[in-house]
């Protein structure tokens, strides 16, 4: 297949997006999300195996700083049908949870995860340097997310929650160690189903590692994957 065009999916993908799809249901049906040159959350959806694509389907309507997905079928055993959304939105100077449930596609949660800490107000710009968040689902079903902004005054915040349901998040022992790190969290593969894996860029000291959260003790642990991971210019 010939290089296909989705309509609308353009401007900031690459600088504020961690994981967009495409989200595969079958060999035909796929979902993208994306946010759009508004700064809004958006999908689109193709049920040919994509070749062609529909229009922009709104999820939030906001200043979309950056965003993170992660489907139920991603996590192992897991049969369910949502692709589960978080995202850092300074209109409303917080970090949100929603989901996209593609049985029929409809959209739910736009849950508060945080607000803004520190002025209440957070910095305006695009950059994963001022905004980075990421998602996961264990392979006992609760939700993870991690995150990192900057407030007004400069300050960088750092958030790990979980929830069991999407509703009620609780805030956990966090794995950020500075505002230079970078993480992609998975379901962990331990004997608790509830323990989550983190990918861990630490780009000050030019490293990568895994870090293990264990839910029944609410800790991390480290393993370094690779040293000597610096940054090509």
């Amino acid at each position: 297949m010939a290089d296909v065009w989705i309509p609308s999916v353009y401007t900031f993908f690459h600088l504020v997006a961690t994981r967009g799809g495409v989200f595969w249901t079958s060999p035909t049906v796929g979902y993208v999300i994306y946010i759009d040159d508004l700064l809004n959350l958006e999908y689109n959806k193709t049920v040919d195996g994509g070749a062609t694509w529909g229009g922009a389907v709104n999820i939030r309507t906001g200043d979309i700083r950056s965003f993170d997905c992660w489907a139920d079928w991603q996590t192992a055993g897991d049969a369910g049908t949502k692709i589960h959304i978080t995202y850092i939105d300074t209109s409303s100077d917080d970090v949100r949870y929603v989901y996209l449930d593609t049985s029929d596609d409809s959209i739910g949660g736009d849950d508060l995860i945080e607000a803004c800490q520190g002025t209440g107000s957070m910095y305006i710009g695009v950059s994963m340097l001022l905004y980075h968040i990421t998602i996961t689902k264990t392979r006992g079903g609760n939700l993870a997310v991690a995150f990192r902004y900057e407030d007004t005054n400069d300050i960088v915040f750092y958030g790990f929650y979980t929830s069991p349901d999407g509703d009620t998040w609780t805030s956990e022992e966090s794995p950020w160690e500075a505002d230079s790190h970078y993480i992609l969290l998975f379901p962990g593969n331990e004997a608790d189903n509830q323990d989550v894996w983190a990918i861990f860029w630490d780009a000050s000291a030019d490293e990568i590692s895994l870090k293990t959260y264990d839910d029944s003790g609410n800790s991390w642990s480290e393993q370094l994957i690779s040293a000597s991971m610096t940054e090509s210019s």
